[in-house]
């Protein structure tokens, strides 16, 4: 019998202060066997919580998040990088048939001390927020000389989920749908994070806003931006009940600018708001 992703994930890095991250781009994490903890869909380590709740700190995560899965989509290619406070991540993006199934990052690691501290220091100045809170935690970041051994961790990672994927049926399969359904259900999974249209989807793939509108609608049995929010607050739920996340940060995470707005969506569709849905399922996680 096959592991699971969550419990692979556990079985190679389990003395590792390293945090691995999955970041599901298509829906694959639905399947029971490649589902992951709340806690590895999000930079959800103490160093990161800590670098979010300074002054400003929370918009530079998410953007440089939201640039390094950018790239991933876009070139499909694994990579190093830094964040802003100078910690090291591996980016993988697990591709199968040329699509992006999801991306794995192994981050918190630390190559060089000193030029971490003084990274922090600059970053720290930069927002006008005290450096301290983040020195005190570096302590709890993975040392490592060389960031391929964590590639090659990455990597073992990724080609477990493609095994994992190629030996389970779908959820949903987009073969019964037109190709330009199956494009809009794929960008919504994919970019959910972001101010998205049918109109973008039109633009990427050549073809008519109306068309596919209508074809969605048929299809699906609800309109685009109905089943875009539905997506956004469903991975919401997940990180409310399974992370310590500032609700703020969920909001941005799952593609809501405005925290007012995000609270009124949830619920609509929940009955309850964000802060009482977390109230009720935190201690369940």
């Amino acid at each position: 019998m096959l592991m699971g992703l969550d419990a692979f994930i556990g079985a190679v890095m389990p003395e590792s202060r390293a945090h691995v991250c999955v970041l599901d781009v298509s829906g694959i994490t639905k399947r029971d066997i490649l589902s992951v903890s709340a806690t590895r869909k999000i930079h959800a380590s103490e160093f990161c919580c800590r670098a979010k709740l300074m002054r400003r700190g929370l918009w530079l995560c998410i953007r440089c998040r939201n640039r390094a899965k950018d790239k991933a989509l876009c070139e499909k290619e694994p990579f190093f990088g830094k964040c802003p406070f100078g910690v090291g991540e591996v980016v993988y993006p697990v591709v199968s048939n040329g699509r992006v199934l999801c991306i794995v990052s192994v981050g918190l690691l630390c190559d060089d001390s000193n030029a971490l501290s003084d990274k922090i220091k600059k970053t720290a100045a930069l927002l006008k927020s005290p450096a301290e809170p983040l020195l005190e935690m570096m302590p709890t970041l993975q040392t490592c000389a060389d960031f391929n051994v964590y590639l090659k961790l990455a990597q073992a990672i990724a080609d477990h989920i493609l095994l994992l994927y190629n030996s389970t049926e779908t959820t949903k399969s987009y073969e019964n749908y037109h190709k330009a359904v199956a494009a809009a259900l794929d960008y919504a999974s994919a970019n959910y994070h972001k101010e998205i249209s049918i109109e973008d989807v039109a633009r990427t793939h050549g073809l008519n806003a109306k068309y596919i509108g209508r074809l969605f609608k048929e299809q699906i049995g609800e309109g685009f931006n109905t089943y875009l929010n539905r997506v956004r607050i469903n991975n919401a739920m997940q990180l409310l009940a399974g992370t310590r996340a500032q609700i703020i940060e969920i909001a941005l995470e799952c593609g809501y600018n405005n925290v007012t707005y995000f609270n009124r969506e949830f619920k609509k569709i929940q009955g309850v708001t964000p802060s009482a849905y977390r109230k009720l399922h935190i201690n369940k996680a």
